[in-house]
């Protein structure tokens, strides 16, 4: 009987927390390597623009690596994930209509850095204010003036 208990307590303590620190692993080896293609000599991007697309690119593999993770570990406690991946999908696709403005400045946030339209550290006039970009992120973009006021644009709005 204790050899049983044995088998699960490894089971279902021991292989979350493998699972929890090779995620971990991964983040770490995938987010080195690519800030090391980013600041390598083989892109031609400038530093703002290649550092604004870095962490993009960062913050997207953490959330999918932690969705990877979550669902692994329901797996090592026998909880069924197809059934919670197709539940997901419907959801996305109720949140994509709920939200259709949010995900128009996240599309329009892509195209920004993608296009390298302006980084952080450029100077961009919207409308009647003029500033600095002091964050560029997919939703907006924060703007200060030079008289120190700061101005917070959905990405959206910036048509030019």
């Amino acid at each position: 009987m204790d050899f049983i208990y044995d088998l699960l307590l490894i089971k279902e303590v021991v292989y979350p927390i493998i699972i929890i620190l090779i995620g971990f692993l991964v983040y770490f080896i995938v987010s080195r390597t690519i800030k090391g293609v980013f600041k390598s000599k083989i892109t031609k991007v400038d530093e703002r623009h290649s550092k604004s697309l870095c962490n993009l690119i960062n913050k997207i593999l953490k959330y999918l690596i932690i969705i990877f993770c979550i669902l692994a570990i329901l797996g090592v406690f026998g909880i069924s994930t197809g059934g919670i991946i197709t539940s997901l999908g419907a959801v996305g696709v109720v949140v994509g209509l709920a939200f259709q403005d949010t995900l128009k400045d996240i599309l329009a946030g892509f195209s920004i850095i993608f296009e390298n339209k302006y980084a952080v550290g450029d100077i961009i006039t919207v409308g009647t204010f003029k500033g600095k970009v002091i964050h560029l992120g997919l939703k907006s973009t924060k703007i200060q003036s030079i008289n120190g006021e700061i101005k917070i644009v959905s990405n959206s709005s910036i048509t030019e």
